[in-house]
């Protein structure tokens, strides 16, 4: 206790001296309290401003005088690193403090400073504190400086919360459509309707913030808008647009998630006619049929109501007889009612269909009806309408017009060529005078059609009356005919008209300039002007794209000062740099937009003005333009101009030459070749002649010709001036015409070669003829002709692969799936990827190492068409690394190079290909890369068989458009397949079957004729394998329920027993079956037909059963004899899925038992135990549990 009790004295003692040290110090500071009025506030808020000045102030409370010796400012996590000590005041009670500072410090958010001259405060005094160029964080923090005295005893603090206010924070939320019909979301329109899709602009930050929505379509951008928002606030961003074509489209704004949007073609009558037509005045028609074509008519099941209405003078004539209807039921008969004008007289046929197949079809609509025609010459107008069952009416007067008298038809003005044009028609009698007038875009009659520039033929029942005239300018006209008199003197015209197009072309860049064209390495050019020359922009008020692309290299010293156009255009969107349209992610590219209305063509001049920093490089940089037109045709990517960096080549467009002395432009009589001496001009004077003065003369043509590797057509032209236009017409070939806009054009020796490249169809004759080339000097119609012959394309077999063969011919088929991110893409490039176990047993793609090697290559369409062939083109690079094979598309022509649709099937066909040296499926994967840089990756496998597991092997190809099997090598047969085996396939009703050549082991070749198409090939997408040499089994056919694009194999092993054993009925036959692998789970049809003298008892009695891999089991199919015949019977069956089957006899005396039985050896599993425990096992189990319980029992006993 006594030891306590010294502590706790100890304990107070210290205590005591605590409290009267504390009471001490608080008596020296003179009692000083928290300070008032305190404020510390930057002179910028915003997140990560620079520059800012900081403020802090406060009224000190102190008990009495102190001294001011020393400052902190803590503004931490703001960056003080750039504050010098220039950058802080100090002042009291308003008056600056200037004897300046000494220690000054400023890191880590603190700024520490020491008063050279210390200063008395007292309580109440006003001390304010200023940091300037401080660097704001991105968030609210909490700040405070501290006061020290000459003991650098802090005596006051000031503390303040500052607020920063966040970068602006940009999102797109709530995204809604509406159409014109309907309030609130609706995602189905109709074809040309306006469709309004909005979204909210959201900025959530403390900062107002620019935003670029963009409206996105099947994942192009078609609309976009720039705005700002303040903060925290929202805005919304609304887009109209409208589609072209019916279907089903996805549609967002900037990364919303995307919406179907579908669209329906809008019910419209689109056309009409009548027969007969003309009619004998005062004739009666017992049988007078009137057709009307209505589009878009719903197939919802409801009715949908029909009028045709006739003149109220032929009511009381009218006599309905029936009425007709393609695709869709009569629901209700014709009758004769008042019409759709409600005036009360019954002269109105009306009917009613229905059909409810879903969707929307075209109609075809006839009414026949009794009619009596006054007897005079006169013109009676039909009109029609169909009420559809969705609520829409569509109405179309004067669908069709019955003439009683002399009528005129065929009424057509078309432009054959150049600036020709064609009018025709026919009239049902001689007529004594024609006028048609031709007028211009403004209305001028620019020509005029006579009966004496007419020819006129007597063709029995009609006239026909034909003429043409070669008009003085390129554009658009109306040819009308504007009167037509008969023998009588009556005017049967009827308004006849028709809109022609003379000899313009599409949208088309013809030059371009830069200035300026010479730089120095390293130099920046503030304003480095582009300017692009187009011809044939249309002029419908639409807006018109346009891209002027700059080399990679130039990206990052390239900014926008703007873009202008000429004329009465203007424009519609302002310039911004953008990736281009080679979509590599680099943003250089000036895009902007412009339009212009009025009609018709026009040509326009648009320029450019960007900054460019060009590299240290002595160099030339090309520049490219593009153009997309609001009419939907593009021009480019072209060239149109280069800037130099110091190499001392100057130019424009393609034409640069090696001279910087003359101009070129002919205007001094120089030499005329294009400006060979200059800046490549084409010139006015003497360009492109070379003549030394006088008139300019029109382009020679010093060469054309038509050269074929394979399928690749290349038709080339050598010109001795610079075309504006050039036309070339082909027969035999994918394309009917060229234009200018299809070449690509070098400089060669002082000419222009141009060149263009097109597909030719199987064994075609290509006749190329040159008929105009134009240049800035005139034009010239060479009518030359070149032609060459294409050779066969290659084949398509898909043999079966078999082990160690090294010269295997692999097939690969995927279908794209409707979520792949490459739909609507261009495809860019296609990899076939092997597995590594396939190269690891000896696989080998090394020898696939060129264009032909790729032999197959196809796009085919949903519905069966081929919308691309590539395989073995020169155009196709092939690379072949790490087990992947990869064909690039980059340089394949655009028209050629496909775009991806959902449903596609792409096949790919490699050869030789080295098989691994055990059997086995490998996993193989098809990746495509679109031009935008996305990936679709698709997996699939390669099955590779071992020969001597192999009694016979078969295929059928499912292609379309007469797509051939080939010949079948001897590395993929064994010798128990005779030269008598065939193979077939069809898709559709375009096959062409061909003669099969197959070769033997033992060198035999035998040549057979098909399988008759007729009789065993149907429409309907089959493969069918004939097996004439085997034993039991004669042939196979798989018909799928979906169609599928790829190779079906049907293989016979040659060891029954061995595949499938240990069964209680006897095996008649087995047999592979292999199909694409998109389609390997789709219900089919299996058709055996075999051999009666192989069957084992009465053939109901036979049932085929197939391998489930899953359940390692053999299951029973519902089996039927489907036909019987010529010593031969046809089992078939439905299954899910193709894999391994077998045909069984009848069981013995187990009453045909089909319990699971083993796995097939070879192809299926090896695994051939039961999927239950032996008895004895169960016995000897139960007979342990019982033990168990034994001893448990006498344990408790």
């Amino acid at each position: 206790m006594r030891g306590r009790t010294n502590a706790d004295g100890s304990r107070a003692a210290v205590v005591l001296l605590v409290v009267v040290l504390v009471g001490a110090s608080l008596q020296f500071a003179g009692l000083a309290g928290a300070a008032t009025n305190v404020s510390i506030s930057p002179s910028d808020a915003d997140a990560n401003a620079t520059g800012v000045t900081y403020n802090a102030t406060g009224d000190l409370q102190l008990g009495n005088q102190d001294t001011l010796q020393d400052v902190d400012v803590h503004l931490e996590p703001a960056d003080v690193g750039a504050v010098g000590s220039g950058d802080v005041d100090l002042f009291i009670n308003g008056v600056e403090y200037t004897d300046g500072f000494t220690e000054f410090s400023a890191s880590d958010g603190t700024v520490e400073f020491k008063l050279s001259s210390s200063r008395n405060v007292n309580d109440g005094d006003t001390v304010r504190i200023e940091v300037a160029d401080v660097t704001n964080p991105a968030d609210d923090f909490t700040a405070n400086a501290t006061l020290h005295d000459t003991g650098d005893t802090q005596f006051e603090e000031f503390e303040d919360a500052v607020s920063i206010d966040t970068s602006a924070s940009i999102g797109y939320e709530d995204l809604a459509f509406n159409d014109t019909h309907t309030d609130g979301n609706d995602t189905t329109v109709e074809v040309g309707e306006n469709l309004t899709v909005s979204a909210v602009v959201n900025n959530t930050g403390e900062q107002s913030g620019t935003y670029n929505a963009s409206l996105v379509v099947d994942g192009s951008v078609v609309r976009w808008e720039n705005g700002t928002v303040a903060a925290d606030s929202t805005t919304t961003v609304d887009f109209v647009t409208d589609f072209g074509d019916a279907g089903t489209y996805d549609v967002t704004i900037d990364d919303l998630a995307a919406r179907e949007v579908t669209v329906v073609g809008s019910t419209t009558i689109v056309d009409g006619a009548a027969a007969p037509d003309p009619v004998e005045p005062g004739r009666t028609v017992d049988n007078q049929l009137v057709h009307v074509e209505v589009a878009n008519v719903s197939q919802d099941g409801d009715t949908d109501t029909h009028y045709v209405e006739f003149p109220n003078e032929l009511a009381d004539g009218l006599s309905p007889n029936s009425a007709d209807a393609n695709a869709t039921s009569i629901t209700s008969s014709v009758n004769l009612v008042d019409g759709f004008d409600g005036d009360g007289v019954d002269d109105t046929l009306r009917f009613a269909t229905s059909g409810d197949g879903g969707g929307a079809i075209d109609l075809n609509l006839t009414v026949d009806t009794g009619v009596s025609y006054p007897d005079r010459e006169d013109a009676f107008e039909i009109d029609a309408r169909t009420v559809d069952s969705s609520g829409a009416t569509t109405t179309r007067q004067d669908v069709e017009t019955i003439i009683t008298g002399t009528a005129i038809s065929n009424y057509d003005a078309s432009n054959p060529d150049g600036r020709e044009l064609a009018v025709s028609f026919d009239s049902t009698e001689q007529l004594a005078d024609v006028t048609i007038d031709v007028t211009n875009a403004s209305g001028t009659t620019v020509a005029t059609f006579t009966e004496s520039n007419l020819t006129e033929t007597d063709e029995g029942d009609t006239w026909a009356y034909n003429g043409s005239q070669v008009l003085d300018a390129d554009g658009s006209y109306d040819v009308t005919l504007e009167q037509a008199v008969d023998g009588d003197g009556n005017d049967v015209s009827d308004g006849e008209t028709d809109a022609v197009r003379i000899g313009a072309q599409g949208v088309a860049i013809v030059d371009g300039t830069v200035d300026p064209a010479s730089v120095d390495p390293g130099e920046t050019v503030n304003n480095q002007v582009v300017t692009v020359t187009l011809a044939n922009v249309s002029a419908d008020g639409d807006t018109d794209t346009h891209y002027v692309a700059f080399p990679n290299e130039l990206a990052d010293g390239l900014s926008v000062n703007g873009a202008s156009v000429n004329g009465s255009a203007s424009i519609a969107q302002s310039a911004e740099l953008v990736d281009g349209r080679d979509g590599d992610g680099v943003d250089d590219t000036v895009r902007f937009q412009t339009d212009v209305d009025g009609g018709g063509t026009v040509d326009l001049n648009t320029t450019v003005d960007v900054s460019v920093d060009y590299p240290d490089a002595e160099t030339s940089y090309g520049i490219d333009a593009t153009v997309e037109d609001s009419s939907g045709g593009d021009a480019g990517p072209r060239e149109v101009a280069t800037v130099d960096a110091g190499t001392g080549t100057t130019g424009s467009g393609d034409d640069t030459t090696d001279g910087t002395d003359d101009s070129g432009d002919g205007t001094t009589g120089d030499s005329g070749d294009d400006g060979t001496d200059g800046s490549g001009s084409d010139g006015t004077g003497d360009s492109g002649g070379g003549a030394s003065g006088g008139d300019p003369l029109p382009p020679t043509v010093s060469g054309f010709d038509v050269e074929i590797d394979g399928q690749d057509v290349t038709v080339t032209a050598v010109v001795d001036a610079r075309a504006d236009a050039l036309t070339v017409d082909l027969a035999g070939a994918t394309v009917d015409r060229l234009r200018i806009e299809d070449f690509t054009r070098e400089r060669e020796d002082g000419t222009y070669v141009y060149s263009a490249d097109v597909d030719a169809g199987d064994g075609a004759t290509v006749v190329a003829t040159l008929q105009r080339v134009t240049s800035a000097t005139g034009s010239v119609e060479p009518d030359r002709v070149a032609s060459a012959t294409a050779g066969p394309r290659p084949s398509s077999f898909a043999g079966s692969p078999f082990v160690g063969a090294d010269d295997s011919r692999h097939t690969l088929a995927v279908r794209i799936a409707e979520n792949a991110s490459v739909v609507g893409q261009p495809l860019d490039r296609v990899s076939v990827g092997y597995s590594d176990a396939f190269l690891a047993t000896g696989g080998d793609l090394s020898s696939v190492s060129d264009d032909q090697n790729v032999e197959r290559l196809l796009v085919v369409a949903a519905n069966g068409s081929v919308r691309a062939r590539l395989g073995g083109t020169d155009e196709v690079t092939v690379d072949t690394t790490a087990g992947t094979v990869d064909a690039d598309l980059s340089t394949v022509d655009g028209e050629r190079r496909p775009t991806i649709r959902a449903g596609d099937r792409i096949v790919v066909g490699l050869e030789p290909v080295t098989n691994p040296r055990t059997a086995g499926r490998y996993d193989t994967t098809v990746t495509l890369t679109s031009t935008a840089g996305l990936t679709h990756d698709l997996s699939t496998s390669v099955r590779i068989r071992d020969p001597a597991a192999v009694q016979a092997v078969d295929t059928g190809i499912v292609l379309p458009d007469a797509e051939r099997t080939a010949a079948v090598s001897d590395a993929e047969r064994t010798a128990a397949v005779s030269d008598a085996e065939r193979t077939a396939a069809s898709y559709g009703s375009t096959l062409t079957v061909e003669p099969l050549i197959v070769e033997s082991q033992d060198g035999v070749v035998g040549s057979v004729q098909p399988i008759d198409a007729e009789a065993q090939l149907s429409d309907d997408g089959r493969a069918i394998a004939e097996f004439e040499e085997t034993p039991t089994i004669e042939s196979v056919v798989v018909e799928s329920t979906d169609g599928a694009v790829g190779p079906v194999q049907a293989v016979v092993p040659s060891n029954r027993s061995a595949f499938i054993d240990d069964r209680s009925r006897p095996v008649v036959t087995t047999m592979i079956l292999d199909r694409p692998v998109f389609a390997e789970d789709a219900e089919a049809t299996l058709r055996v037909r075999l051999s009666l003298a192989e069957l084992d008892g009465r053939a109901a009695d036979h049932t085929i059963v197939r391998y489930d891999e899953d359940a390692d089991e053999w299951r029973q199919l519902d089996t039927n004899v489907a036909e019987r015949g010529n010593g031969t019977v046809t089992l078939d069956a439905t299954t899910t899925s193709t894999s391994s089957f077998a045909v069984l006899g009848p069981a013995a005396d187990r009453g045909g038992d089909t319990g699971s039985t083993p796995a097939p050896a070879g192809d299926a599993p090896d695994d051939s135990a039961s999927s239950l425990l032996p008895a004895w096992l169960l016995w000897l189990l139960l007979l342990g549990i019982v033990l168990a319980a034994l001893v448990a029992a006498r344990r408790r006993e």
